[in-house]
């Protein structure tokens, strides 16, 4: 449970983020094994961006491929797709883009 307000408490924050930063892309991929939650999560959130969803949770490839031992996991890429950071923090991003500024 306490993972699920993590994320969507972060979700909270990336959906400020996206109205205030233009050309920012959002992809969300959830491990959420229980799909009606999940959908519940996006429309009640109001996560306008897309969403994919793999229900096998910690055991699906992502997961392993990624090393996501918890969530949420984020990875910040630039438009080459390089990675920039990993499982950032809310100020490690809001101080990323201040400095483009």
């Amino acid at each position: 449970m306490i993972f699920e307000l993590l994320a969507r408490r972060q979700a909270s924050y990336l959906v400020k983020l996206s109205k205030n930063e233009a050309g920012l892309e959002i992809v969300s991929i959830s491990l959420d094994e229980d799909r009606q939650k999940w959908l519940e999560a996006i429309k009640q959130d109001k996560l306008e961006w897309i969403n994919v969803n793999d229900p096998k949770g910690s055991e699906s490839s992502i997961a392993h491929k990624y090393n996501i031992t918890g969530i949420p996991f984020s990875v910040l890429l630039d438009e080459n797709r390089k990675v920039i950071l990993v499982d950032p923090t809310s100020y490690q991003v809001t101080e990323f883009f201040n400095k483009l500024r």
